[in-house]
């Protein structure tokens, strides 16, 4: 399976693609990024979604502003592909050691990839 997460950071811009799992729990709607153990969750899907750009993007300022990034990333099995550069690990070893992400899975789910974009300066 082809890799669609990947994150690059250049000219003070932080620009991703993650996969981002939606799926429904106790009446709450969750948006997941298993690549990056994050979550958002509402009442409904826009507000999951709502809820996730704003974790998505208090993750990239806070990491690159105390120098994180990198060491997260790699704690989370993210390989650098060059300079600035990262690639997720594979969906099926993310499933192999992520619990939360083998409950999804067992559920009714949607996944897209998504683009994010923030500044970093």
């Amino acid at each position: 399976m082809k890799r669609t997460n990947y994150i690059k950071i250049q000219d003070g811009r932080v620009d991703s693609q993650l996969d981002v799992m939606f799926y429904e729990e106790d009446g709450i709607t969750y948006a997941y990024a298993p690549a990056l153990d994050l979550v958002g969750y509402g009442n409904n899907l826009d507000e999951a979604k709502a809820s996730f750009e704003i974790v998505i993007e208090e993750y990239f300022k806070f990491t690159t502003e105390n120098n994180t990034l990198e060491a997260d990333l790699r704690s989370h099995g993210w390989a650098v592909k060059e300079e600035e550069s990262y690639n997720s690990p594979r969906f099926v070893d993310i499933l192999k050691k992520n619990k939360q992400l083998q409950n999804v899975v067992n559920n009714d789910y949607s996944k897209v990839s998504e683009q994010f974009s923030y500044s970093v300066c």
